[in-house]
């Protein structure tokens, strides 16, 4: 065998040797890549670590057995309904509120000097006539339509220069028997009467002498 058969020999031994190498290579990558695509996917998609109070309030739920109590209800707002509470005046008309029927030119105003006295609230007040022959006695009278079923107050007389004096005060029911009120001088006096199913009320001053007054104060009509 000559030189170059001789190199020619070599060169095929070391091809031979070289793909052997490769193959033995490619086996070993072809094994290992099923591996490799299990490992990037088990590993390198994994979401990053909780924060470490997000990890106590998950070991706070696996303790509690995940119950958790729900979100407070919301209520959307609407009007709001006051609850009123009716009072004792709404039960009740006060006289000096009413119109007279007959006799409104028989009230006058309260005297300058009781305006500013206590007690004298919602004040009805009728001046004594002059006594002069037609004027001896004033008549003020209201219409109750049997809407009340009480009448209550306070009955006073007054004049400037309280001297000795009378008055006479009478409250008829429709046309029955008069409930009479008699004061005499600068007095006061409570007064109540049943007005049930009366229809009309009628006021009847008659005085002593001229110059005095008779007021009824805080009167009221209590209603059916």
């Amino acid at each position: 065998m000559n030189a170059e058969d001789t190199t020619v020999h070599d060169d095929g031994k070391r091809f031979r040797v070289y793909l052997q190498v490769v193959g033995t290579i490619v086996g070993i990558l072809a094994a290992a890549t099923p591996g490799v695509i299990w490992a990037v996917d088990h590993f390198g998609h994994q979401d990053p670590k909780p924060p470490a109070a997000t990890q106590a309030q998950s070991a706070a739920r696996n303790e509690a057995g995940d119950q958790q109590a729900p979100p407070p209800a919301t209520t959307a707002a609407g009007p709001t309904t006051v609850a009123t509470t009716p009072v004792a005046a709404g039960n009740r008309a006060y006289l000096d509120t009413l119109s007279p029927d007959t006799g409104s030119t028989n009230l006058a105003d309260l005297p300058r000097a009781l305006r500013e006295q206590p007690g004298y609230e919602h004040p009805v007040t009728m001046p004594c006539g002059s006594n002069n022959s037609g004027d001896t006695k004033r008549l003020v009278s209201y219409l109750l339509e049997k809407r009340y079923v009480n009448l209550t107050a306070d009955v006073h007389s007054y004049k400037a220069n309280p001297d000795e004096y009378r008055v006479q005060l009478r409250f008829y029911a429709d046309n029955n028997q008069p409930q009479v009120v008699e004061l005499t001088g600068n007095q006061q006096q409570q007064f109540t009467m049943p007005v049930d199913g009366v229809k009309k009320l009628t006021l009847e001053l008659t005085c002593e002498r001229p110059g005095a007054l008779v007021t009824l104060t805080n009167a009221w009509l209590d209603r059916a």
